[in-house]
């Protein structure tokens, strides 16, 4: 698996499987919005906490232009959702088998890609 750097020089944490969302996001808890981009900086980091260690119970998508959600064992959420012109702006990796590859929204739907 292909490791890559953070802009401090530390190693960038990868998964078998990685969500990249590049605009607008939240993450939901049973009753409400916990955080999300256009939240203050200062509550990421103890809702990020909230996330580790909780299991991936689905991921879908939703809408008709497609935003995705995953959900976790510990009843919370994060989601995509685009707030600009054009396309929701997000990428699933999967680096499961011996090819990564992804999917991502174009202007055809969801398209699948991959690359060594």
């Amino acid at each position: 698996m292909k490791q890559s750097l953070k802009r401090d020089g530390s190693m960038q944490p990868s998964g078998q499987m990685s969500l990249m969302i590049e605009w607008s996001w939240r993450i939901e808890d049973r009753t409400s919005i916990r955080c999300g981009s256009w939240s203050d900086e200062a509550l990421w980091p103890d809702v990020f906490a909230l996330l580790l260690g909780s299991e991936v119970r689905h991921v879908k998508t939703f809408g008709r232009l497609p935003e995705i959600e995953v959900g976790l064992s510990n009843e919370m959420h994060v989601l995509s959702f685009m707030t600009d012109e054009g396309l929701p702006a997000w990428t699933l990796f999967d680096r499961r088998g011996p090819q990564e590859c992804w999917i991502s929204v174009e202007q055809e739907g969801l398209t699948i890609g991959g690359h060594r």
